[in-house]
């Protein structure tokens, strides 16, 4: 039996199609642009502080700014309960915008939106980086498309390839998702699957490294193409954290700050405040700050839209 590997696919969306595909709701969740002064004392304190520590550690003309954000709940705000569209994200646009302008700042925007939707939402802002979390994709600030990250595998490597993968590189950014193809045909592919996930299963639930690490796993079965399921191994540990992780392995920055809303952006606020950066919990939660490894707190994506226009006016 021959195997085949694919290695990395590099796909391209089309904006233009894709805006016009995607655009359900013209009404926007933002009424009106709020100032500084506009919000609760704390709020301003907040802000005020984190653009006095970008000040303070961004006055080298050569000094670089990583700023990485959640979508949903952070930028987008999900009271509405309307799925974000085009016409609905433009003042959101706007507000990246004004931080990429200034090509000192590097500004990820990281969430689980499919690569295709958040391309269509934001892929128009220059030089603003896009990690799409459930597509396994990336487009850096300087691409024009995602790049995809695909392994498919027969089964009988899996296991072979993903422990060699993790160990000869140490690294557990590396090891969010495989999907490995089966490759067995139509008939004995599908008994193979349940086979090869409960050994994976069973050899990672026992690895030391994960324990250590604190890795949470995910495996599942995709059947959505009956004649080369695909195996999928997602560890929690990457995510945002992993935009975080690589935009640091490439760039020596002054300032950095992440901004989240949920328990799985904390390990990208925890990296922040290992490199002595800043982080900001979206919550009106009272009691937010006992829930969070982050610094600060802004009570919703209105807040968030104040300090991302101070600081681009910086």
């Amino acid at each position: 039996m021959t195997y085949s590997y694919y290695g990395d696919v590099a796909m391209t969306f089309a904006l233009n199609t894709t805006f016009e595909s995607l655009v359900h709701d013209s009404a926007s969740v933002f009424v009106h642009s709020l100032e500084l002064e506009d919000l609760p004392q704390e709020s301003q304190n907040v802000i005020s502080s984190i653009t006095q520590n970008y000040k303070d550690r961004m006055h080298n003309e050569n000094a670089h700014a990583l700023i990485v954000t959640d979508f949903n709940g952070v930028l987008y705000s999900k009271v509405a309960k309307k799925r974000a569209d085009y016409a609905s994200t433009s003042e959101i646009r706007k507000n990246l915008l004004g931080l990429t302008q200034n090509k000192q700042n590097h500004v990820y925007v990281a969430s689980s939106k499919k690569s295709e939707y958040l391309g269509a939402l934001l892929g128009d802002v220059p030089n603003l980086g896009l990690a799409a979390e459930h597509s396994l994709a990336i487009k850096g600030r300087d691409a024009s498309h995602f790049t995809y990250r695909v392994h498919p595998q027969a089964a009988a490597a899996a296991l072979a390839n993903i422990q060699e993968e993790i160990e000869n590189t140490g690294n557990f950014w590396l090891a969010k998702e495989f999907a490995f193809s089966t490759n067995y045909g139509y008939d004995s592919g599908d008994t193979q699957v349940p086979v090869v996930i409960a050994e994976l299963q069973k050899r990672l639930s026992s690895d030391d490294k994960f324990k250590a690490n604190n890795v949470a796993f995910n495996i599942e079965d995709d059947t959505t193409n009956p004649t080369a399921p695909q195996i999928k191994v997602m560890l929690a540990i990457k995510g945002k954290a992993y935009v975080v992780g690589e935009a640091l392995k490439h760039y020596s920055y002054a300032f950095g700050l992440s901004l989240g809303d949920k328990p799985a952006d904390e390990g990208m606020h925890e990296m922040m405040t290992k490199y002595g950066f800043l982080s900001v919990y979206v919550s009106a939660d009272t009691n937010a700050q006992k829930k969070t490894a982050a610094n600060y707190i802004l009570r919703n994506p209105d807040e968030v839209a104040v300090l991302l226009r101070e600081l681009a006016k910086l």
